[in-house]
């Protein structure tokens, strides 16, 4: 089965990029307001690829058609009602392609509840991919703690952009291998309530709430942050020996020329396509067959035959994520690199973070 795949720019400045050849032209910094607003009337979506064989590990093969939204991430955010619109939009296009299922990549898999109401109004299902992406975020951090020779139980995680359906999550499976949480999020709802209360009574895991991301950072020295803001976290102001698994997209964690070697920033959710000696994907920036988790849950169902909404709603079912894992062993699609900005990390470098990391 063939699939198709939503995206957008992942930032203003991206976008400001792109839009030149579809008689946008390349306005100047500070007219911010002036290019959304150009983007929400022109109402862009167009093709960015084709990924034409992707194969298996065992020769499965499908295809896919890559679309994009030109909206800024925010305006997914701010302008809900015409990103799905857009999004709707994209989808037809790619059914009209002959896509058996349609993923959502970044905040594409935001809008409308999440992908439901997107996924009630075509008639091809949607996925955001997020079960994939929350387990192949898991593997990298199990990979971490294994390396440092810690005990989960030992642990104290910090969740920041609690409770969207990836860190909820996250939450969940972290709750239930007995590591300790630390819980990042805008204001105590009671929906945080009653989740903190579940956790507690379903394992013996601490779980401690803060509305202040400065103090969330501060409180553990690992932490993964999923949040649909982009850019709020500095690296230069994170303590020594500090581990960010940044799985956001745009990214939480600010980019900057000089990285800091006494801390450990991950991208989080990335999977790695099986090369099999055929042709590399390069693709996002990526290095080599390196691709987004929502994607390559997008890709599995398609290797599957599974025309489903496998990953909708902000509750993602654990026995789903465990699922999409065993799906993606057998095709030979996981996580095993650890990659930071998109590039990997090489072993001594990780070796003599791990170390920091043992001494703090």
């Amino acid at each position: 089965m063939d699939f198709g795949f939503i995206m957008h720019p992942r930032s203003l400045s991206e976008l400001r990029i792109m839009l030149p050849p579809y008689g946008i032209p390349f306005l100047p910094l500070g007219t911010s307001d002036i290019l959304k607003e150009l983007c929400l009337k022109k109402g862009l979506v167009k093709d960015l690829f084709d990924l034409k064989n992707v194969v298996s590990e065992n020769g499965t093969r499908c295809a896919g058609k890559v679309l994009c939204v030109y909206l800024a991430p925010e305006q997914f955010l701010e302008n809900q009602g015409a990103a799905l619109e857009l999004l709707k939009v994209a989808s037809d296009r790619l059914k009209d392609w002959g896509a058996g299922v349609i993923g959502l990549g970044g905040l594409t898999g935001v809008v409308g509840s999440r992908g439901k109401e997107l996924n009630e109004q075509i008639s091809i299902p949607v996925t955001s991919g997020n079960c994939f992406t929350v387990h192949s975020t898991i593997k990298v951090f199990e990979r971490i703690v294994n390396e440092t020779g810690f005990d989960f139980s030992d642990l104290k995680v910090t969740i920041v952009g609690f409770p969207g359906s990836i860190s909820l999550a996250v939450s969940q499976i972290l709750a239930k291998k007995g590591v300790n949480l630390v819980l990042v999020s805008k204001r105590e709802t009671s929906f945080l309530k009653q989740f903190v209360s579940l956790i507690k009574d379903t394992t013996d895991v601490d779980v401690e709430f803060t509305n202040s991301l400065s103090d969330g950072l501060k409180m553990s020295k690992i932490i993964f942050t999923a949040t649909s803001t982009g850019s709020i976290i500095d690296p230069d102001l994170l303590d020594k020996g500090t581990v960010v698994i940044d799985i956001a997209q745009p990214r939480d964690v600010i980019e900057k020329k000089k990285k800091r070697e006494d801390v450990l920033i991950v991208d989080g959710g990335i999977v790695t396509l099986p090369s099999n000696g055929r042709k590399k994907y390069k693709m996002f920036d990526w290095n080599g067959n390196d691709i987004p988790g929502c994607l390559g849950e997008t890709i599995l169902l398609a290797l599957e035959d599974r025309s489903e909404p496998f990953s909708i709603g902000r509750k993602l079912p654990i026995e789903k994520i465990e699922e999409i894992g065993v799906l993606g062993k057998k095709h030979g699609i996981v996580a095993d690199n650890l990659i930071s900005f998109k590039k990997p990390i090489s072993n001594e470098s990780f070796q003599k973070f791990v170390e920091i990391f043992k001494s703090n």
